[in-house]
């Protein structure tokens, strides 16, 4: 049903918002766009003004600082639509950002996962075929890497005793 709106089309649904008192359900049917996209239009003309309205073709770079400011609103209670109008950034790009602030929290990527977090983890995603097959993939390549570690240590140990042997 949605379809992209010109700057213009824009001006036009806030002007008959505003003056004409025509309701989310009434643009959305007038202008042939989702009742969400009006709300997203007429939330960002409250914020930004006309400027709000430009279309945004890129997100400008957000700091570590900025990103961590937006998500404590989230998680203060602002809604995400509120959000998206005020810093005028997509929904994508929020979602990745929580998804990694919530990855982020649950997991230090610098440490291995111990056996019992990835059978933990398998039963709290049991429904989802895809985070059990990453799972199983993280939990055989945990594996490999624990036995390449100790070969690596025996062949160490190997080549000090050539060593020595050679020596003397």
């Amino acid at each position: 049903m949605s379809k992209v709106l010109s700057y213009e089309e824009k001006l036009e649904l806030i002007r008959l918002w505003k003056e004409e008192n025509y309701s989310i359900k009434m643009l959305s049917d007038h202008f042939g766009v989702a009742k969400s996209v009006v709300e997203r239009w007429r939330k960002r003309y409250l914020i930004h003004g006309e400027k709000g309205l430009i279309l945004q073709t890129t997100n400008p770079p957000y700091s570590e600082e900025q990103k961590e400011k937006i998500l404590s609103e989230i998680n203060n209670g602002i809604s995400k639509r509120t959000i998206l109008a005020k810093y005028k950034i997509s929904h994508s790009t929020l979602s990745k950002w929580m998804l990694k602030s919530s990855y982020m929290e649950k997991f230090n990527p610098a440490k291995a996962i111990e056996p019992e977090e990835i059978k933990s983890l398998k039963k709290q995603y049991k429904d989802n075929p895809a985070v059990i097959e990453l799972l199983e993939r993280l939990e055989y390549s945990e594996m490999e890497n624990a036995c390449l570690k100790k070969l690596a240590t025996l062949v160490q140990a190997r080549k000090e005793k050539e060593q020595k042997q050679s020596k003397n």
